[in-house]
C-alpha cells in the first residue's frame, strides 16, 4: 500500500508564517513517532512532506517558501492508496485536509466528515453529547451569561488545539475586563473552571468496537490568566481505564463517524469524569503509545480498520 503522511505544521502547512516553536516541539513528536512506527511495517510505501525549515524522517518531499502546501498535498493524494493525516481543527484545517482525500480517491485513516466537522467546534459537541446523557463541560458562547463556575471560568477558541489561546478568569470582575478587551471575540467559548486532575485518552474506534489504547496525565499549568499544557505523560492514568471506557463508549454511540485513533480531553473530579473536548485525529500521547503498549500502535490501528490483513 501507499500511504502518504502528512501533520499538517511540519508537513508545509505554515510554510510562508514563522514556526510556534511549542507548537513545532509537539507536532515533531508526533510526525516523528507515526514516521518510525510506519516504516517498521512491511509493504507500507510512505510518501511525505516536509518544510524545509524542519529536520526530516527519512526520503519527505521538501516543501519551500515558494511552494504551494496543498497543491503538493494534493498530488500526493492522487498518487497514493491512502492518507493518514495529523492536522489542526482550526479554521476547518482537518475537514479539509478529509475532503482534499475524498476527491483524489484517496482513502482516509481516520474519522468520517461528520464527526469531524462537529468535533471541530466545542459547541457543537458539546452540544451533541449532552443531548445524549453524556456527562461533559457545559460550553457556552464567551459573551452569553455564564455557567456556574466553582472556581472561575476558561475561555478558548471555538475551533482551537491545545491550550493556544486559552484563558483564566478567576472573578467575575476578571471575566468582565476579559469581555470589554476583547469584544470582537466570537469565536470563543465559556466554560466553567473545574477542579481535578487533567488527563486524556487515547481511543481506538473501529468496526463499532471502541478500545482504550492509553489514558495518559495532562500537565496543565495556570501562569496567570493563561492556561498553558506542559506535557502529557502517555499511560500514567491507566489505572483509570475502567472509569473511563463508558464515557468514550458512549461518545463513540453519539458520534458513530469516530474512527481509527481519537484523542479525549477529560477531568477526573471526586464524582465522575467530564468529557472536555474530542480531537478526531492523532494527539501528542500518540508518541509515548509504543512504549506503554509494547507493541506497534501504527500496526495495530491500521490491522483494526482492515487496511493489513496479512499476518507477518
Amino acid at each position: 500500500m501507499r500511504l502518504f503522511v502528512c501533520e499538517y505544521l511540519t508537513g508545509g502547512g505554515l510554510r510562508d508564517s514563522e514556526l510556534p516553536p511549542d507548537l513545532l516541539r509537539d507536532a515533531r513528536r508526533m510526525a516523528d513517532a507515526l514516521l518510525t512506527d510506519l516504516a517498521d511495517i512491511a509493504d507500507l510505501e510512505l510518501v511525505t512532506t516536509r518544510d524545509d525549515r524542519v529536520p526530516g524522517v527519512g526520503d519527505a518531499i521538501p516543501v519551500a517558501a515558494e511552494s504551494d502546501a496543498e497543491s503538493l498535498w494534493r498530488d500526493c493524494m492522487q498518487d497514493c492508496d491512502a492518507a493518514w493525516i495529523i492536522a489542526p481543527e482550526t479554521d476547518g484545517m482537518l475537514l479539509r485536509m478529509r475532503r482534499l482525500a475524498d476527491a483524489a480517491g484517496c482513502a482516509f485513516i481516520g474519522c468520517d466528515e461528520t464527526s469531524i466537522a462537529v468535533t471541530s467546534s466545542k459547541t457543537r459537541t458539546m452540544d451533541r453529547l449532552a443531548r445524549t446523557g453524556i456527562n461533559c463541560i457545559e460550553t457556552r458562547h464567551v459573551h452569553a451569561t455564564p455557567p456556574a463556575g466553582e472556581s472561575g471560568w476558561v475561555i478558548k477558541p471555538d475551533d482551537g488545539a491545545g491550550c493556544e489561546g486559552t484563558f483564566f478568569l478567576e472573578t467575575e470582575a476578571a471575566l468582565r475586563d476579559w469581555r470589554s478587551r476583547h469584544q470582537g471575540a466570537r469565536a470563543h467559548v465559556l466554560q466553567p473552571h473545574i477542579r481535578g486532575d487533567h488527563a486524556s485518552v487515547s481511543v481506538l474506534y473501529s468496526a463499532g468496537d471502541c478500545e482504550l489504547l492509553a489514558c495518559n496525565e495532562q500537565r496543565i499549568v495556570i501562569d496567570g490568566d493563561r492556561i498553558r499544557l506542559d506535557g502529557v505523560d502517555t499511560g500514567r492514568r491507566d489505572g483509570d481505564g475502567q472509569l473511563l471506557l463508558p464515557l468514550a463508549q458512549a461518545a463513540g454511540r453519539a458520534l458513530p463517524g469516530l474512527r481509527g485513533y481519537v484523542g479525549m480531553d477529560v477531568i477526573l473530579t471526586n464524582h465522575d469524569p467530564v468529557l472536555v473536548e474530542i480531537n478526531p485525529r492523532l494527539t501528542t500521547a500518540y508518541a509515548g503509545l509504543r512504549e506503554v503498549l509494547g507493541v506497534n500502535p501504527a500496526e495495530k490501528i491500521l490491522r483494526a480498520l482492515g487496511y493489513l490483513t496479512i499476518s507477518e
